[in-house]
């Protein structure tokens, strides 16, 4: 905070970032790497870590400035990797006196990857995972996980472990990812990769007019791609969008283990940031994940697609600064020149995104063939750069001259939209929600304003006059009703006149507004 600027946690009635408390968990996990921590120990890292939505203190603004965002910091893992180390070496070191048995090891590995999930751990996650019964107590998709499944969804209570279990069971309920099978736990990526190919063929076989291998070789010296075969192939398990080959269809699976490295991945490329962390970026993920069904995705768009748009909208925006485009162009930033001052973030983001899935280990999307992959790209790329705020009244007014809902056997174009207006809607759903979340999304934002005008007016640059006078109570309150008032009804207006599923947020979305407008009202009184 900045000497003289008002507690901007007031509208949620206080709070701020608890940095006593991370520093008491920092100075814990100090020294730590050559025992064990105890179960007490996790369990005071654990509500230490769970403090005003930011689960890992990643590098700040100040360890790395704007300009130099172009290179990820490694140094920003340092804290959780510790945790890690710790385990690890707890475990080495009893290893060795042969102390430990097998089961116990593997007890203890199972510890570790609930703790810190197979990006640490690599391999030896994969087969550990392979090994547990699914389902059970101790495996991903058994965990006993905070609520996910409505609108009221609290991202910044949520342990790192629990963040990869819930987007598997986000996959599972709205994209018809199937994990409670045996191939998605296979041992290695290549395994399950494999055991794809192999039911796709076998399924082609059995259809009627299937002609087996033939076909998938030639779609791949043709590289065309067709998502109405393609869902015809991997099936949709919500019963629509199915061809023939109903009934010969194989399950949709994805490799779990490289999933949970892929948001591991993810959440540890999110920087500290007051809005823009992790914890948005789950809610993101959580909202679109609500937005599909909302808008019964599932008569449009193939569960490959739906699958898509779950994972972008996770990393849309990985590696955020903290600071908008307008600023980046401004100091002349290296990213900025990169993407020639076009969508700046939006294209970071999207790269990021790839440069982790092309990463050893992370590749989520491994199990696809390349048709596959390239249709998944090509989507994920629109609808991660859809977030440009540039381009929002262009979609509001397509929205508005919408007659029907989007249908089934769209063309891939049309699809495409329907997953940008999913992603971008998610983006800016915190004020769709009940008023007690709203205010906590208000108080991050306006924190992270107010951060860019002191860095601007520092460096002697423009700033927009909506970040200005955010010291004041009545600016913070003005700022959210403009904003709920003409830029989210705007768009989630004509939404709720689409789909009648989202005419709660919508009416939420207006007392929120009325909120601010009073508030304002009596900061000016």
């Amino acid at each position: 905070m900045q000497p003289g600027r008002a507690p901007l946690g007031a509208v949620a009635g206080g709070g701020g970032r608890a940095d006593a408390d991370a520093a008491v968990t920092r100075e814990a996990m100090a020294g730590s790497s050559s025992r064990l921590l105890s179960a007490e120990e996790l369990e005071a890292a654990r509500r230490r870590i769970i403090r005003d939505g930011v689960h890992v203190p990643h590098y700040s603004m100040d360890a790395v400035p704007p300009s130099e965002m172009e290179l990820p910091n490694p140094g920003g893992i340092r804290w959780m990797m510790t945790l890690g180390h710790a385990m690890d070496a707890g475990a080495a070191s009893e290893s060795q006196s042969g102390s430990r048995s097998r089961s116990q090891t593997q007890s203890l590995g199972v510890s570790m990857a609930r703790v810190v999930p197979c990006a640490v751990h690599g391999d030896e996650a994969s087969e550990l995972l392979a090994s547990l019964p699914i389902g059970s107590p101790s495996h991903p998709i058994g965990l006993e996980l905070p609520a996910h499944d409505d609108w009221r969804f609290m991202p910044w209570e949520i342990m790192p472990h629990e963040a990869g279990a819930i987007v598997l069971d986000l996959l599972s309920s709205s994209a018809g990812v199937v994990f409670s099978c045996k191939e998605a736990w296979l041992p290695s990526l290549d395994d399950c990769r494999e055991a794809r190919a192999r039911a796709r063929a076998e399924a082609l076989s059995l259809s009627p007019g299937g002609s087996g291998e033939g076909d998938q070789s030639g779609d791949e010296k043709s590289g065309s791609f067709d998502a109405d075969r393609d869902r015809d192939r991997d099936g949709d398990w919500d019963g629509a969008g199915m061809g023939s080959g109903e009934q010969y269809a194989p399950a949709f699976y994805l490799h779990g283990p490289t999933v949970l490295a892929f948001v591991e991945a993810v959440r540890r490329r999110y920087r500290h940031c007051d809005f823009h962390s992790f914890s948005h970026g789950l809610h993101v993920c959580q909202a679109s994940s609500m937005l599909l069904r909302a808008t019964s995705s599932e008569q449009v768009l193939s569960p490959m697609e739906r699958t898509a748009t779950i994972l972008c909208a996770l990393s849309h925006d990985v590696d955020h600064p903290g600071i908008n485009n307008a600023f980046l162009q401004s100091i002349d930033s290296p990213v900025a020149m990169t993407y020639n001052d076009v969508s700046i973030l939006e294209n970071h983001h999207t790269a990021t995104t790839f440069e982790i899935i092309r990463a050893s280990g992370t590749n989520c999307l491994g199990t696809l063939e390349s048709p596959e992959f390239r249709r998944c790209r090509a989507l994920m790329v629109r609808a991660i750069l859809a977030t440009d705020m540039s381009g929002h009244f262009d979609m509001t007014k397509e929205l508005k001259s919408m007659a029907a809902p989007f249908e089934a056997g769209a063309e891939e174009k049309v699809r495409n939209r329907l997953a940008e207006v999913v992603v971008h809607s998610a983006d800016v759903s915190g004020q769709v929600l009940e008023w007690d979340v709203a205010q906590l999304w208000s108080n991050r934002v306006i924190s992270e304003f107010a951060t860019q005008a002191d860095l601007e007016q520092a460096r002697g640059l423009d700033t927009a006059p909506f970040m200005l006078g955010l010291d004041k109570r009545s600016r913070q309150m003005g700022l959210q009703k403009g904003f709920c008032s003409y830029v989210l009804t705007a768009l989630w207006q004509p939404l709720s006149d689409l789909y009648e599923a989202l005419e709660p947020q919508m009416n939420e979305l207006s007392k929120n507004a009325a909120m601010y407008a009073q508030f304002e009202t009596e900061a000016r009184e």
